[in-house]
């Protein structure tokens, strides 16, 4: 299933500063190493985030999980390409729905 068309989708911009591209986060410090190996500057930050509110409209979610611990939520995982310096990469992204909610926010990515 794909989202509707009348759903909006968020992304925030400390995801990327306080813990995606974060060298000192505990958990995350090596992926942003890899990261920053791709993203040398705002303009890829900008380029990415554009292909990652796109994903949610142009292809079906890989798996969806059921969240009921403070309240209803969805958990939607999408298995997509992104096109970043010239190429074709492999993203898995995580996506979070609230019940009776119309916007879907962006959890977490990886490239595979």
């Amino acid at each position: 299933m794909k989202i509707p068309d009348n759903y909006s989708t968020i992304i925030n911009p400390k995801l990327f500063n306080d813990y995606i591209l974060n060298q000192n986060h505990l958990l995350g410090k090596l992926r942003a190493r890899y990261l920053l190996k791709y993203i040398s500057d705002k303009q890829s930050i900008t380029e990415i985030v554009e292909q990652l509110h796109k994903i949610p409209f142009k292809q079906e979610y890989q798996s969806i999980e059921t969240l009921y611990k403070v309240g209803l939520f969805y958990k939607l995982i999408y298995l997509s390409t992104i096109n970043f310096n010239k190429q074709k990469i492999l993203v898995e992204s995580f996506w979070l729905i609230k019940n009776n909610s119309a916007s879907i926010e962006l959890l977490n990515f990886n490239f595979l």
